[in-house]
């Protein structure tokens, strides 16, 4: 019966949960992502608005509805999604989990990223890009378009104030999204900052509220003469940094066995091709300065700031600290 429960429990978590290696294939020549995804992304916003505009006359609701078809996660048919992971047009790195950096993971390190089917049906490893020199996850796109947008409605529409918000996050990060043994045991403060960009994105939509970061990039979309129109297009060089590369922003791997084998797997890459770098982070200094935009202070007598729920406090690859919430 136990079993039965936590295969189910298992399952569940598959929606979201994957990784991406940061390093096994870093070094290898890969074009720019970048030009074609930012058209992409005006391409489906133009698509949604011309939907929307054929249902009702300027209505946000509707708006968004439309949006989030294409802007959503894989396995809620995120169309944008699903074609930067399978686009042959979008260059991109894959690699088998039993070539990457977590070969030496157990089931008891993180089930859905050991298990045999794993390599099959893509919930263990995902792809990376060349972003504006920035080395990604597909799985940030996911980030920012999926739980982006529920932290834009936390914040923006139900009024939950930021620390709860970036609280639920790391939460649904430790608990259903990999950092532990039944997802993948890894917890990625890297997803996190996709999440927050991800927020920032939904704003700037439409600029329903002050932006977090005190920056003004929107509104990309404004109602004139009763119809929706894209006024200003997206570049997703305003949200994505160094924050978003896991190399740079370091996971935590939540077993002993999981963050030793990791370790393995790095010191072995490093044994293969001495003239590159692989440890994490790959520069200290360029990862501390990243952090710096986002030390925003938080209201609330233990507030903090932005960049505390976010950035890897140790700067280092680490097992998973609980501790580390008691920091906040």
């Amino acid at each position: 019966m136990n079993k039965m429960i936590l295969l189910g429990l298992a399952l569940s978590m598959g929606a979201s949960a994957s990784e991406i290696d940061s390093y096994t294939l870093r070094y290898e020549p890969l074009e720019d992502a970048r030009s074609i995804i930012n058209q992409r992304a005006n391409d489906y916003l133009r698509d949604a608005i011309v939907r929307v505009n054929q249902k009702s006359v300027c209505k946000k609701d509707d708006l968004y509805t439309e949006i989030r078809k294409d802007f959503n996660i894989i396995l809620r048919k995120g169309n944008f999604i699903n074609e930067i992971v399978s686009s042959t047009d979008i260059p991109k790195h894959q690699i088998s989990r039993s070539d990457s950096i977590f070969k030496y993971h157990k089931i008891t390190d993180g089930y859905l990223l050991a298990r045999p089917a794993a390599d099959m049906d893509g919930i263990g490893i995902g792809t990376t890009m060349n972003f504006d020199g920035h080395y990604i996850g597909s799985d940030k796109f996911e980030h920012m378009f999926g739980q982006g947008y529920h932290y834009f409605k936390r914040f923006y529409y139900k009024g939950f104030t930021l620390k709860r918000v970036l609280y639920v996050g790391m939460a649904n990060e430790r608990l259903h999204l990999g950092g532990n043994p039944i997802a993948t045991g890894v917890f990625t403060p890297a997803d996190l900052v996709a999440n927050f960009q991800g927020m920032r994105f939904w704003n700037d939509l439409l600029v329903e509220g002050p932006d977090l970061l005190n920056e003004n990039l929107g509104p990309y979309i404004s109602c004139v003469d009763d119809q929706w129109k894209l006024v200003k297009e997206v570049d997703f060089r305003n949200y994505i940094d160094a924050g978003f590369d896991e190399a740079y922003n370091c996971a935590m791997v939540v077993t002993k066995n999981g963050y030793q084998g990791v370790k393995r797997a790095l010191s072995e890459l490093s044994a293969k091709d001495p003239q590159n770098q692989y440890v994490c982070p790959l520069d200290v200094n360029e990862i501390k300065n990243v952090r710096r935009k986002y030390e925003v202070t938080i209201g609330g007598y233990f507030g903090g700031t932005i960049a505390d729920y976010l950035f890897n406090p140790w700067y280092d690859l680490v097992q998973y600290k609980w501790f580390w919430w008691l920091r906040q």
